[in-house]
């Protein structure tokens, strides 16, 4: 029985919660990188972004293994 209850109760916070699809999709503009300038600025910028992993992974590397 309880069962049932809990089912029905998730179903109306998930209702409440719905935003009814009145959300377009974001398309983007793929022409652009066909542009050799574009790519290479685009790929210029991807390259300046850091990675989060990379420092995570050195320090764990070094402490966890006692490796130099």
């Amino acid at each position: 029985m309880y069962h049932h209850l809990l089912v029905a109760r998730l179903k109306l916070k998930l209702k409440k919660n719905w935003t009814g699809g009145n959300s377009q999709r974001q398309r983007y503009n793929t022409d652009t990188l066909k542009d050799t300038w574009k790519q290479e600025e685009f790929n210029v910028t991807l390259q300046q972004v850091p990675d989060p992993r990379g420092a995570a992974r050195k320090k764990s590397r070094y402490s966890r293994s006692g490796r130099t």
